[in-house]
C-alpha cells in the first residue's frame, strides 16, 4: 500500500494505543507487525527531520539546535519538511480487523 510519510508519522500513536489494548492474539500479532513496519519508517523520517533541524536551525547557549517560526531558516525548513512528509512509500501490512469489525 502506498502511503505518505505524513500518514505514517500520524499513525504511530494510534497504533501504539491499539497495541496497549487486550485483543485476540491474531489481531495483536498483526498490529505488532504493522507497528514494526511503521516504526522502521518513523526512524528514517526522524533522522531526516533532525538533519533538517541541524541544517536550518540555530544553536542556543546550551548547544541545542532548534528551528522556530521566527528563525531565519524556518521557511526553508518548513518547505523541505513538507516535501519529506509528502514523500510516498510502500508499506507492507496485513489487514487488521478489530473485534466487532464486519468488513
Amino acid at each position: 500500500m502506498r502511503v505518505s510519510n505524513g500518514e505514517i508519522w500520524q499513525a504511530r500513536e494510534p497504533i501504539q494505543k491499539l497495541m496497549d489494548l487486550k485483543l485476540p492474539v491474531k489481531v495483536s500479532y498483526r498490529l505488532a507487525r504493522l507497528s514494526k513496519e511503521i516504526n522502521d519508517h518513523v526512524r528514517l523520517i526522524d533522522q531526516v527531520r533532525i538533519g533538517l533541524v541541524n541544517k536550518h536551525g540555530e544553536s542556543d547557549a546550551r548547544g541545542e539546535t532548534s528551528v522556530k517560526p521566527e528563525s531565519p531558516g524556518w521557511e526553508d525548513f518548513a518547505k523541505e519538511f513538507e516535501d519529506l512528509m509528502s514523500e510516498e512509500v510502500d508499506l507492507r501490512w496485513d489487514k487488521v480487523l478489530l473485534p466487532g469489525d464486519n468488513l
